[in-house]
């Protein structure tokens, strides 16, 4: 059992307890924020499907991926935008196997 340490919770086997950490820093003198992902884990975190070695930077738009393909699209928000639903999930399409037609 893990010990909730993180302010999201990812009830997955293959998800740490702290497995990665995002940052959100204000460069001083700067009316910006540098969003930043470091990895904490031994499964490893990819942004745009590649594989971090190091704190990330983090833009509108990039695709946060934890093990086994478990996806999350980071957004900047406007202040006062409200979140956006979660797009739902792709149906899985059937796999066509060559055989036979079927008589008419």
């Amino acid at each position: 059992a893990q010990t909730q340490v993180a302010d999201i919770l990812i009830d997955m086997p293959s998800v740490s307890a702290k497995h990665c950490v995002i940052t959100c820093d204000e460069p001083e003198g700067s009316d910006t924020y540098v969003i930043t992902v470091t990895d904490h884990s031994r499964h490893g975190v990819q942004v745009n499907k590649k594989k971090i070695s190091g704190p990330t930077t983090l833009s509108h738009g990039d695709v946060l991926t934890l093990p086994f393909g478990m996806d999350y699209e980071f957004l900047v928000l406007d202040d006062g935008a409200k979140p956006v639903a979660p797009k739902p999930a792709e149906p899985k399409s059937a796999k066509k196997t060559p055989g036979k037609r079927a008589k008419s």
